[in-house]
């Protein structure tokens, strides 16, 4: 688990780049689903959707990274009749809480160049039979879970990750940090 307890240690990505993964804090240990996105590149530009309420959010000291959490017991969400519409369509990714982040990475060439670009990120928490997945087809974005699968479009079979375990915690970060 990623939790408040454990020792943050980095994740390699494409270009041998290391990615500090953050400490999360410590109400992810509990009955919470945290879902942390990176604010170190500007990365995070925010929820597209979201089909549920966040209970809070924490930022880590560094302001890299910032946490959300959602109460896993508690599921009185209001949803709107124009966001009832459109779970319904995403049935098979909805549950207790569901949502698209919206992400702008940098890719870097050899040479210096670099392009910018934005991605969705959809990710939904304890769904029918208690799974929680992640998706994206943005290959400069990547994910990790608290059971340590790993998203990553550009593998090309890595673009949804699915994991059945409780009170799971996603962190999403640009690939060129």
């Amino acid at each position: 688990m990623l939790s408040s307890s454990s020792q943050a240690s980095p994740v390699a990505t494409k270009l041998n780049r290391r990615v500090p993964l953050p400490t999360l804090p410590p109400i992810c240990d509990g009955p919470f689903y945290c879902l942390t996105v990176e604010l170190a590149t500007n990365a995070y530009q925010g929820f597209k959707n979201l089909w549920c309420v966040a209970s809070g959010h924490s930022d880590d000291d560094a302001k890299q990274w910032r946490t959300y959490f959602f109460n896993g017991k508690q599921h009185a969400v209001e949803i709107s009749d124009k966001a009832r519409r459109a779970e319904e369509k995403l049935s098979r990714w909805t549950g207790n809480c569901a949502g698209q982040v919206r992400m702008t990475c940098s890719e870097m060439y050899p040479g210096g160049l670099t392009v910018q670009g934005e991605g969705l990120v959809d990710f939904a928490f304890s769904q029918k039979g208690g799974l929680s997945h992640m998706h994206t087809l943005d290959k400069q974005i990547a994910g990790l879970s608290s059971d340590r699968q790993i998203l990553d479009a550009a593998t090309g079979d890595m673009d949804t990750l699915i994991t059945d375990i409780g009170f799971v915690d996603f962190i999403l970060y640009c690939k060129d940090w």
